[in-house]
């Protein structure tokens, strides 16, 4: 306004006299006319009219965008006006017929996905439509939308919603065709009367200088198919290309800023279905997603020594089809709404997931349900993915490290079922054939040991309901799975020292000391003692790595299981320097249980523990793992929220009375991989 204010006659007649020159005018006329004589008139009621100097516009092209943009002000105002834009290419690039199509279908019209979706059955607008503007120059993609002011962050995310959805699922042959004819029907439409028709050469002549332009693009346009859509959605309407814009009522801003603050995911709910399942679920509304966990007792524990290695096998088989899909049904259904499917093994679970928007979230747990219960194992793929399993058993065999933790499992572990490999034997993965790979399934397939885990964008109630209809044909078991192989533990008073001669550059020093399991109270204090000494500021790092120059890398680990497991020091060495890395690192190990943690190392792996806990658990698939599995152990459905608690309640005395009680005893395993490695 005050630049609009201080405008004179004498600006807007300088001006006119500058741009309303002969060389900037086109002049069109339709209609009942002879156009030699329109043209002779023309040229009599100008020859006056003299050429002037027209400076060439300068309009200069803006740098790609490489980050979202968003501004939201206030104003007088009652209601919020929010705009979404995405950059796009000028009237004459190939893909803006596409454009044109997809603005069509997701937002112009009553029937347009985002009025049905967004209007009228989440209500969260009052109107709203989608554009697709290309001028000559590059412009612009668009959603507009009036809503009440605290709806707006919920239409945001609604629509980005919508737009991922058109992006990952082509547009139906119906919404194509409509949006087809709906286009050609509003150019054509203008033809009827002259002034249409002037308008249409104008614009064509001034925007490109084709005057029969319009005609060849709606020719283009007929030709757009339902991958074009998706396409073009993909290539422009990107996070990295959005700008997002809003005008809020007074006050307005303060009041969501306040409320976002107050947000939080909610807790777990816990319910027992009828046939046993323990279905666990968590409403998260930051991002529409919704994420399918199920756990079971699997992995090591259910292992046989002579079928070591089934539960991996089982991951990589229960993806390749079930009694009424194929495994490339499968990925193409799970892909083409832009979600993911997993399954997994370990020492002692196995798992399944599936994650969709929530608008998917039907058809994500129909696959989900699906593949658990009606596995095909197709014999083709089963012999595929054993050859593939075998190859990756090989490929370990080849890894120092790998080769150095199986040496200390089988020594620190005997007969138990942990002594043994996650990948299994080539003779054990070798035997296994389809019967025997359904006969596991089938008792990992357990409802007393079951648990399903839905957290996202959901409603509590509405999940059980579905969930319950989609398990209702596993049949209630009587009872809990036992674990078929977990053997005797070898217990030692005394040091014990094995190694192997492997034709490899690098060297492997590991020292292994009995663990606990994953409901000993002294877990958290050998969590801590594990981080204080395994980062880059810890003692064994600065003194055997930095100061002595002995160790490419050095650290800790801890195992937990469901049955007690390991702690563990490990450094990858030069094979001349192994003595006298072995002997530094037993030093700090027994410096360590004897005087324990200073309280700065204490202080700083509390700290970091928190931390990093908390950042992991910002994702709703990664907590809704670990919630499931903790329930499945019996550690409880808030065992998340509680674990920082217990770090920041142990004491510095706590911990170092764990550090002497389990890294100050003499048995312990040591292991040496070295190219120069020779039994004592």
């Amino acid at each position: 306004m005050d630049v609009y204010n201080q405008l004179t006659r004498d600006d807007v007649m300088e001006y006119y006299k500058k741009m309303y020159v002969p060389q900037n005018i086109t002049f069109v006329i339709v209609g009942d006319v002879d156009s030699h004589a329109v043209e002779a008139k023309v040229r009599e009621l100008a020859a006056g009219w003299k050429r002037g100097p027209l400076p060439p516009p300068l309009i200069e092209a803006e740098p790609p965008q490489l980050s979202m943009h968003e501004v939201n002000q206030e104003s007088n105002v009652q209601l919020t006006r929010l705009n979404l834009a995405f950059h796009i290419p000028d009237l004459t690039n190939p893909d803006v017929p596409a454009l044109d199509v997809l603005s069509l279908i997701l937002g112009q019209g009553r029937s347009s996905r985002l009025y049905q979706e967004i209007r009228e059955k989440r209500e969260l607008v009052k109107s709203i439509s989608a554009f697709a503007y290309t001028p000559g120059y590059p412009g612009l993609f668009g959603v507009a939308a009036i809503c009440e002011p605290d709806k707006r962050a919920a239409a945001q995310s609604a629509i980005l919603e919508m737009i991922e959805q058109i992006k990952n699922k082509p547009v139906t042959r119906d919404e194509l065709e409509k949006a087809k004819k709906s286009f050609i029907s509003s150019a054509l439409g203008a033809r009827r009367t002259v002034e249409g028709m002037a308008a249409e050469l104008g614009s064509n002549y001034f925007a490109t200088r084709d005057l029969d332009f319009t005609t060849g693009y709606l020719e283009d346009l007929q030709k757009v198919t339902a991958e074009d859509v998706m396409r073009v959605a993909r290539t422009y309407l990107r996070t990295n290309n959005l700008t997002v814009t809003s005008l809020n009522p007074m006050g307005s801003l303060d009041a969501q800023s306040h409320a976002a603050s107050e947000s939080e995911r909610s807790a777990v709910e816990s319910f027992t279905l009828d046939n046993g399942i323990r279905l666990l679920v968590c409403r998260d509304d930051r991002v529409p997603f919704v994420t399918f966990r199920a756990v079971t007792r699997g992995g090591l524990l259910s292992e046989t020594p002579e079928d070591n290695g089934i539960s991996k096998l089982l991951g990589k088989m229960i993806l390749k089809g079930t009694a009424k899909r194929s495994a490339e049904q499968m990925a193409r259904e799970i892909e083409g709404v832009g979600g993911s499917i997993g399954a997994d093994s370990g020492n002692n679970s196995f798992s399944t997931s599936v994650e969709v928007l929530k608008t998917d979230f039907d058809l994500g747990l129909e696959i989900f349900a699906d593949v658990l219960l009606n596995p095909a194992f197709p014999e083709d793929a089963l012999n595929r993915e054993k050859s593939a399993q075998l190859a990756e058993i090989k490929a370990e065999l080849e890894q120092p490290m790998t080769i150095a933790r199986n040496l200390l499992n089988r020594n620190l572990f005997g007969e138990h079922a942990y002594s043994r490999p996650v990948n299994g034997t080539e003779p054990t993965v070798s035997s296994v054939d389809r019967e025997r790979l359904k006969a596991f399934h089938s008792k990992l397939l357990n409802p007393q040991e079951l648990v399903i885990a839905v957290f996202g964008d959901v409603n509590a109630s509405d999940v059980r309901k579905k969930v319950e209809a989609a398990f209702r044909s596993l049949p209630a078991a009587g009872q809990k799975h036992v674990a078929t192989g977990p053997g005797d533990k070898t217990r030692r008073d005394q040091p014990v020292l094995v190694g192997e001669k492997v034709d490899k550059a690098q060297a492997i020093v590991l020292f292994g000391f009995n663990g606990v399991d994953i409901k000993s109270a002294d877990r958290f204090a050998l969590e801590i003692i594990e981080e204080a000494s395994s980062d880059l500021a810890s003692r064994f790092f600065i003194r055997i790595r930095e100061k002595m120059g002995l160790a490419y890398f050095v650290g800790a680990r801890q195992f937990l299981g469901v049955d007690p497991g390991s702690f563990v020091f490990y450094v990858g060495t030069d094979p001349k320097k192994v003595d006298a890395v072995k002997k530094e690192m037993l030093s700090e190990i027994k410096d360590l249980a004897k005087k324990g943690l200073t309280p700065e190392e204490f202080n700083r792996a509390k700290a970091k523990l928190i931390g990093a806990q908390q950042l992991a658990n910002q994702s709703a698939s990664i907590l809704a793992y670990k919630t499931a599995l903790n329930e499945l152990y019996g550690l409880g459905t808030d065992f998340e929220s509680r674990y920082a608690e217990k770090i920041q309640a142990l004491t510095l005395e706590e911990v170092n009375a764990v550090a002497a009680k389990y890294l100050g005893t003499e048995g312990f395993v040591s292991v040496v991989v070295s190219p120069e490695f020779t039994a004592q």
